[in-house]
């Protein structure tokens, strides 16, 4: 029996504003980005209404192959009647893609520990180098995010989501692209890790410097430390490679890969490891319960990832990934030239930042960002976001499916808008709307609950 899909948009908003996440809701009213999408292919969504929308937030990172790609959905198909989850019997899907894993990562990693998120992942890494140095602290770099779990959390460069559940008790920050501080705290030889993003997304596209990462990883081995590189994000063609450690000539201890792993359409993450970890921390039938997850590596996340791999090389989308984001930056930085709200674009394949300045604070320059991607969604129907831990960044981040049209299409958009606002004055109006909106939306609301509020 098909699925019967509710699309009446004022009840869905009703269900959600009293048992689900009311916040988000109003966030997404007052942006207008409370949109009820109800089909998608590619770079492309379609309303309630029937207007067509681009994607160029990708999922964050998640739709390197956009949506519902034919590839993953014969997969999926493909698997009907196969056992999804049989932990006592032999998977063969998830002993194909740890091959495909060892193949496509870089040198000297060969075991993947299979999860089911970018923070299990990266909790998965943390155990990894705690049993295996026998250490406990791990050092991250400022503006990191690597998570919202607890332990993630300690290693998230955002108080803003860490102050509610209590202070860190296990971790050490670092300036980023700062080799000698990094030294200067690894030398103590007490850290179990140091866990580092080529690029950091939601820290607003901030690329590692040339020499960083293989001095870092040479740091590690010196004093004992576990290299972590998390590349769930950057990872899978989005900066031009199949992995950015290509970039910098580097091979972690471990790699971090989730997100487009799934090809968006189940969830799939791995730690890909050396063998040297492997064989400490989890060989052996004694060790062989240590890394298991009651999903991680079930039949349907290992068949779609290993349908993304192939499809990602067939289709030569990380070589896409770097022809089409080299076009966006530098179209991007033509059209900006002279804006006086613009303070830097930069940015690694299809990860692009597009930083804005504003002489009143980060809150305020994170609203002003948030108004331009909501008038760009209304004008334009182009789908974007800000970065979590810098929102002064709006962040492009398309499929890695882009083809030259859509790159056009959202340079023609960028450039309409910027002809309309040139300066902060002429930005003004859209954050009037912003806050207009915002107390129009609690006025309604009150009124609906029969509530009298004071404006």
């Amino acid at each position: 029996m098909a699925m019967n899909i509710d699309f009446d948009e004022a009840e869905i908003q009703r269900l959600l504003n009293k048992y689900g996440d009311n916040g988000f809701l109003d966030y997404c009213r007052i942006f207008r980005i409370d949109k009820l999408f109800v089909k998608a292919q590619g770079m492309r969504l379609w309303d309630s209404l029937g207007r067509v929308y681009r994607d160029f937030l990708g999922g964050y990172g998640c739709l390197n192959l956009g949506h519902e790609h034919p590839a993953l959905i014969r997969a999926l198909r493909e698997l009907e009647g196969v056992p999804n989850m049989a932990q006592f019997g032999i998977n063969p899907f998830q002993a194909r893609l740890s091959r495909e894993l060892a193949l496509i990562s870089p040198a000297g990693l060969v075991r993947s520990l299979f999860t089911n998120s970018g923070a299990e992942t990266v909790e998965a890494a943390i155990k990894s180098a705690r049993a295996f140095t026998g250490r406990k602290p791990v050092v991250y770099a400022a503006g990191a995010y690597h998570g919202k779990t607890l332990a993630t959390l300690a290693i998230t460069d955002n108080v803003f989501y860490r102050a509610p559940f209590g202070p860190p008790d296990f971790s050490v920050k670092v300036p980023f692209n700062d080799i000698k501080a990094l030294e200067r705290t690894l030398k103590k030889r007490t850290f179990a890790a140091f866990i580092v993003e080529p690029v950091q997304g939601e820290g607003g596209i901030i690329i590692a410097d040339s020499n960083y990462l293989k001095d870092a990883s040479d740091l590690c081995a010196k004093y004992g430390t576990v290299f972590i590189l998390d590349e769930i994000q950057t990872g899978l063609g989005r900066t031009g490679n199949m992995f950015c450690a290509e970039r910098y000539s580097v091979s972690p201890d471990i790699l971090l890969i989730s997100k487009s792993l799934g090809g968006g359409i189940v969830p799939a993450g791995s730690a890909v490891m050396t063998e040297r970890i492997w064989r400490k921390v989890y060989a052996g039938i004694r060790n062989c319960g240590q890394g298991l997850s009651t999903f991680g590596g079930n039949s349907r996340s290992c068949a779609c990832a290993l349908a993304a791999i192939n499809t990602i090389r067939s289709e030569e989308l990380a070589a896409n990934a770097q022809i089409m984001g080299r076009r966006l930056l530098e179209g991007l930085r033509e059209i900006s030239m002279g804006l006086s709200w613009v303070r830097d674009i930069r940015g690694a394949g299809l990860m692009i930042g597009i930083e804005v300045k504003m002489p009143f604070g980060r809150r305020i320059g994170g609203l002003l960002a948030s108004s331009i991607c909501a008038s760009l969604l209304d004008r334009y129907g182009i789908i974007l976001g800000v970065c979590l831990n810098n929102k002064m960044v709006i962040r492009v981040e398309p499929p890695l499916i882009i083809t030259s049209e859509d790159v056009e299409y959202f340079l023609d958009s960028f450039r309409g808008f910027c002809a309309q606002y040139k300066d902060l004055s002429s930005l003004s109006g859209l954050l009037k709307d912003s806050v207009v909106n915002y107390f129009k939306i609690r006025r309604n609301d009150a009124i609906k609950q029969g509530r009298e509020v004071f404006l």
